[in-house]
């Protein structure tokens, strides 16, 4: 007990001289300075919200050539019907783009025939009307009979309307007659694909359906798909 209270006196000796001579001693916590402690603020606002990023590259890809199919509906309410709602967006850099809403109703026979009927709403616009698109209705048709568990053959044909947004005798020298964009055609060809391959070899005719003074153009058409 004494030795405890040797040890407590000694260890109040420093106060009592600091006291005498006018010196205060307060005992306080360990605090950052506040220089310390903006910079550990802002480190911690970083981590726990950092600044937003603008993607470039999805910027880019927007603004150029990519096309954006959206399956909005697939409803199968027979095992032979089908009925598909779909959204088509293709842009193309220094033309315009377009956008296809569609609705289509398809038939399996037992022989494995495909028959397609549909219809829809098309909006499109080129750097002559980017303010005000031109609006139409489209119709499709389209028949397809496997010949092989990779390769089929087909045939289609698709109607566009005179445009009804604005004044339709006023042409789109970049939309009219242009096989980049939806129009009046028919045509038939060889699909096939095998694994992630898809390849389709053909020909199509299109048809001046909204001014009538353009002949009917044929062309061949065929593109190649990879999937990864």
């Amino acid at each position: 007990m004494i030795k405890y209270l040797f040890l407590l006196i000694i260890a109040l000796i420093p106060y009592h001289l600091y006291a005498q001579e006018g010196i205060k001693i307060k005992l306080t916590k360990p605090t950052f300075s506040k220089y310390e402690t903006k910079s550990f603020s802002k480190t911690k606002l970083a981590l726990q919200k950092p600044e937003l990023i603008k993607d470039d590259l999805f910027s880019f890809t927007k603004s150029g050539v990519y096309q954006l199919n959206i399956l909005e509906t697939n409803d199968q309410f027979h095992e032979q019907f089908q009925y598909t709602r779909s959204r088509i967006h293709n842009v193309m850099l220094g033309l315009g783009s377009y956008e296809h809403y569609k609705n289509d109703f398809q038939f399996i026979s037992t022989n494995a025939y495909k028959i397609q009927l549909g219809f829809g709403l098309v909006k499109q616009s080129s750097l002559y009307n980017g303010h005000s698109p031109d609006l139409h209705f489209s119709i499709n048709a389209g028949i397809e009979k496997p010949l092989t568990s990779w390769l089929s053959i087909y045939a289609y044909g698709q109607y566009l309307s005179p445009n009804f947004s604005q004044n339709p005798n006023k042409i789109d020298p970049i939309t009219h007659m242009n096989p980049l964009f939806i129009q009046s055609e028919a045509g038939y060809g060889l699909r096939a694909k095998y694994r992630n391959i898809e390849a389709d070899l053909g020909s199509k005719t299109m048809f001046d359906t909204q001014f009538k003074k353009s002949k009917p153009m044929p062309m061949m058409n065929s593109k190649v798909k990879i999937g990864f």
